[in-house]
Order: structure tokens, then sequence, then C-alpha cells
């Protein structure tokens, strides 16, 4: 692989398609044709929009998986100009996800069939940020007609970190209805905006903020019509994380505890859930966790490897039993944010790493690779 900068030419044609959460068509269409130009024998485009291509090996031995998330936090009105220097490319999405669904071609187009002893299914899928909800990857993992060996998922900006714990998330939005009325002639009716702020006070004053194992965020709220009026209807949305499961179940319930569904003459609330993300983890001494630490060190990473926990696409295949790391092509910062960049001088070597984690997680039993 000495043409790195093919490599970057082909991450930076796919940061200049827009792709938010819902709308990845463009990018994923842009995504089909380059699969179609590698060494895949198969490439397709399934149900939900995800894009897949499969590198077939005459092995009855589970499949290996390779995925990165098609979409951004960008809307479709956002600049995505990019800037290019010596060390590095800042551009909206490069990090997140676009190098990483270009390392998905990348290997799709180099990697040497004979190395493997089992097929590589490659997905470049939807609907991973935001209210997307995983959409892509749940589809993937739920269609499956057989469990497979191991997920590799990618994130692009996260080189020198592996996540091999899952952060669970659940998302509600509260909606309140009231009398409403004019701020004068019908005071003294219940206002949605002063139902729902005594709720979301409660709900922020909850004593979880120095456990470190759990958050929670009230991210938008809005409702009412003008100053004078008394508002009829209210809402807001909130994020609940936890490490554990069982933490973020009880997280909820301490929440609902704030706000019980109430319905009378003059204001009401309904709870609606808009995302549920379980959570899952492999142990620090797992073979996959062992594997991407050695691949590392062998194309001499400098530092040791952060295991680091978060909410990415490896929430579903954890949470269904299926070993799933998450690891990077090169480091960046600035990631959601229009100055996002990443790295330059350590991409080769993100790719190198990433070569050799494929081969390492192929010669992993399936036995010794299950973790449930």
């Amino acid at each position: 692989m000495n043409n790195l900068q093919s490599f970057l030419d082909l991450a930076i044609a796919i940061q200049q398609i827009p792709a938010p959460t819902f709308k990845e068509e463009k990018r994923a269409s842009y995504v089909l044709e380059r699969f179609k130009e590698t060494q895949a024998d198969t490439v397709y485009q399934d149900a939900c929009g995800n894009i897949h291509a499969l590198i077939k090996c005459d092995s009855s031995l589970p499949e290996l998986y390779l995925t990165a998330h098609l979409d951004t936090v960008f809307s479709e009105e956002t600049d995505i100009s990019y800037q290019l220097s010596e060390a590095k490319l800042a551009a909206p999405g490069i990090g997140d996800n676009s190098i990483a669904v270009a390392a998905l071609i990348w290997v799709a187009a180099h990697i040497k069939p004979e190395s493997l002893n089992r097929s590589l299914h490659f997905v470049a899928n939807i609907a991973e940020e935001g209210n997307g909800n995983l959409k892509g990857i749940r589809h993937v993992c739920d269609t499956m007609q057989r469990l497979p060996h191991a997920m590799i998922i990618l994130e692009g900006a996260a080189l020198g970190q592996i996540y091999c714990q899952s952060i669970g998330v659940k998302r509600f939005r509260l909606e309140v209805k009231a009398l409403g009325g004019h701020s004068w002639a019908n005071y003294g009716n219940s206002s949605a905006i002063h139902e729902l702020a005594k709720i979301a006070a409660k709900i922020a004053s909850l004593p979880i903020s120095d456990s470190g194992n759990a958050s929670l965020n009230i991210g938008l709220i809005q409702g009412g019509t003008t100053i004078n009026t008394i508002a009829a209807n209210a809402w807001l949305e909130l994020d609940l994380r936890s490490i554990s499961q069982r933490g973020l179940n009880k997280l909820v319930r301490a929440v609902k505890a704030c706000a019980p569904h109430s319905h009378n003459r003059t204001w009401s609330l309904q709870w609606l859930e808009i995302g549920d993300r379980p959570a899952g983890a492999l142990a620090e001494e797992h073979p996959l966790v062992k594997a991407t630490q050695s691949a590392l060190a062998d194309v001499g990473w400098r530092t040791k490897p952060e295991l680091v926990s978060g909410s990415t696409d490896a929430n579903i295949p954890l949470s269904q039993g299926i070993p799933a790391i998450v690891t990077g092509i090169t480091t960046g910062g600035n990631i959601h944010r229009t100055s996002e960049y990443i790295d330059l001088p350590p991409i080769q070597q993100g790719l190198d790493h990433l070569f050799l984690l494929i081969e390492k997680v192929c010669a992993l039993s399936d036995a010794d690779i299950r973790f449930r």
C-alpha cells in the first residue's frame, strides 16, 4: 500500500457527499460503485439502505464482518469544504466517519484473498448517529442467517483506542398538553411550559452527576407560541446513559418517578421512547481485545492502547452475544464540529494495523472468541 494519496483522495470524495442521518442515499450509491471496482465477489444494497460487499472464501467457517457507518451529524446545508495541510485534513465528517468508510473500500481492493481463512463481509451502514438509533447495524444483525465470527467496527479518528464496552442509551420525548390561553385573561390556566419545566427541574436534580457510571441530558426543549400566550404544548428530549444495562434500567426508573404519566382536566403528559441502544461489553482479556492490542503493537503504535467505552454500532452486536470491537484509522479532533480534522501521519500505520488485525481475528478459533 504505497499510494497513500489515492486513499486520501477516496476519503475526501466520500466526505464531499453530504450524508445526514436518514439521507445517506447519495453517499451509499457512491460507495456501492466503488465496491464494484474491488475484489468483492458480491456487492449489493439491502432493504434498509446498507451497502454490502463480500469477498468469498472456500471455507465453512463463520464470516468476519468489517463495518463503518455512512452517516454524519451535519445537515445538507453545512459547508463541507475541506482544508488540507501537510499534517492535517480538516473537514466536517472526515474523521466521523468518511475515512473509515474509505478504509472498507481500501481493504476490499487490496487485501490478499489467499490470506483469508474465512469470508470477509463488508458493510457501510446507515443511521448510526443521533436519532438513527443504530438502525443500519441493527438491521444487519437482525437479518443474519448465521452468527458471524466477529465484527470489526471502524470509527475513523479512534486509532489507539479500543472500544470494548458499549454504553447503554435510552432516549425519550416528553410531551405536555395543557389548557393554555391568554396570559392575563386566562391567568391560572395550566401552562404546558410551566408543567414541563417543573418536571425538567426534578430530572436535572437527580443525584447521578458524580457517579461516573451514568449521565442524563435534556438536549432539546420547545413549546408555546408567543410571550403573552399560556402554552398549550411543550416538549423536551432526554438522553440517558449508563455503562451497564442494569444501571440504565435503574436510571430510567428514577427519571420516570420524577414525571409519572399524568392525565387530569388541566394538563397531560405523554412519554415517547425515541431511542434504545443496549449496553454490552467484552472483558479486557477477551481474545478480540488482545488481538487489537497486538496489531497496534506490531505496527509500532507509540503508546499503550486505551480501552474505552462509548455508544457506537458495537452496541447491537455486543448486546446479541456477537464479539465486536471498535478501532480506528488515524487520530484527530473536534469530532461533530465543523472544524473536525484528522492527522495525516498516522494513517499508514492505521491501515497497516487494520490489515494485520483482520489476519489475527481470522486466525482466532470460533470457540475461543465466543463470550456468552
